[in-house]
């Protein structure tokens, strides 16, 4: 992408697009049953974008984030029909930055946190002004490492939790100024999610598809049981090299040391890279009902209705073969479930005890990777196919 100059708008058009090997980016305004594509354009032809996440507002209903990988923040005002790319008037925000989570404060509307890729290092953006403008608030000094996630939590617009590529989880509460390392994970961290309506509940996902659970904000660890796989509860510690820290107000004592200059460590930036953000909708937490939960383990669907202690199977009626792709479940309803695979949009408003199935449109190539439904309106869906 070097050289081109991307656009600030898109639109959503009836075309297909015909770029083979790309992500496409789709739209459905009624619950799934139709579906358009985003098509991002410069001078009349395709711009490529692939897609990291998703982020609805939490006080505008219309107002979606989007970051991409290597063309920057993107804004929508009109719940997806159209979109912006965030300019950052002094550059601190980079048009070709890897953005890997966004979070708008809950206290606070015009409060952004933005975790981007960018100067070869992984880093912390806010914003005071809704994205006008923004400040560093912290950065990796280990090269290579991105920033995978982010909480800004509902209480407290300077209180933000952040997960690092190498396994560290750090907290602020005073906006950025200062930052205090809560854990540090085994393995190499490839998403999180947070239960907003208990943030002490924290899912993480380690290279190689194991997913991890913390019920105490970060501080002890358990293995999520799968269950098709057989895995085992066990609580764990990690001794092992990390990359170090360094930001405005944070002291390097407090951290673990940093072993990455020793002889004979190698940090595998592909056993990070790889896999990012592929396995965020593998567990799923419902908005509606904090006890329950959907789990994406291969082909298969668990419910748990208890918070994750027991789990029971869902009845995809897929045969055993067929590949299950992505899965969401309605803020506002946990029994209404969706599901893609092969080509085909199946939905349940029972909790999976029986399901409707319509073809998706033939031209929405590619593998769906990531499905979502706004969190202010059920009947819009974006789906990123790959």
């Amino acid at each position: 992408m070097a050289g081109l100059s991307a656009p600030q708008f898109a639109f959503v058009g009836d075309a297909a697009s015909e770029r083979a090997g790309e992500a496409g980016i789709w739209r459905s305004e009624n619950g799934g049953i139709s579906w358009k594509e985003i098509r991002f354009q410069t001078g009349g032809n395709p711009l490529p974008l692939s897609i990291h996440d998703l982020t609805f507002h939490p006080h505008y209903r219309d107002t979606v984030l989007m970051g991409t990988r290597g063309n920057g923040l993107w804004k929508s005002d009109n719940n997806g029909m159209s979109w912006k790319r965030i300019n950052d008037r002094a550059g601190i925000l980079q048009n070709n930055a890897d953005i890997y989570g966004a979070a708008v404060s809950p206290a606070s509307p015009a409060v952004w946190y933005v975790a981007a890729y960018q100067n070869g290092r992984g880093e912390v953006l806010k914003s005071l002004d809704g994205g006008s403008s923004f400040a560093k608030i912290y950065h990796l000094n280990g090269g290579g490492i991105p920033i995978v996630g982010l909480f800004a939590y509902a209480d407290n617009s300077e209180r933000v939790l952040i997960a690092t590529a190498n396994g560290g989880f750090l907290q602020t509460s005073d906006g950025g100024a200062s930052w205090g390392s809560v854990s540090w994970s085994s393995g190499n961290i490839t998403a999180i999610r947070v239960n907003p309506a208990n943030p002490d509940e924290i899912i993480i996902w380690i290279a190689g598809g194991k997913i991890m659970r913390s019920q105490d904000g970060g501080l002890t660890w358990r293995s999520v049981n799968s269950p098709d796989r057989g895995e085992t509860s066990g609580m764990f510690s990690y001794n092992g090299p990390r990359v170090g820290q360094e930001s405005a107000g944070l002291s390097t004592d407090s951290l673990p040391p940093d072993n990455s200059s020793k002889p004979g460590f190698q940090f595998d930036l592909g056993a990070i890279f790889s896999p990012l953000n592929k396995g965020s909708d593998d567990f799923i937490i419902s908005p509606s009902d904090r006890r329950a939960r959907y789990l994406k383990s291969g082909s298969n669907i668990y419910r748990s209705g208890d918070g994750g202690g027991s789990w029971n199977p869902v009845h995809t009626s897929l045969s055993p073969r067929t590949r299950l792709d992505a899965v969401a479940v309605d803020p506002f309803n946990a029994d209404n479930v969706f599901f893609t695979a092969s080509g085909e949009f199946h939905k349940s408003t029972d909790g999976g005890a029986t399901w409707e199935m319509r073809d998706l449109p033939p031209n929405m190539k590619g593998r769906i990777r990531i499905l979502r439904i706004s969190t202010h309106n059920p009947e819009i869906m974006f789906a990123v196919t790959q």
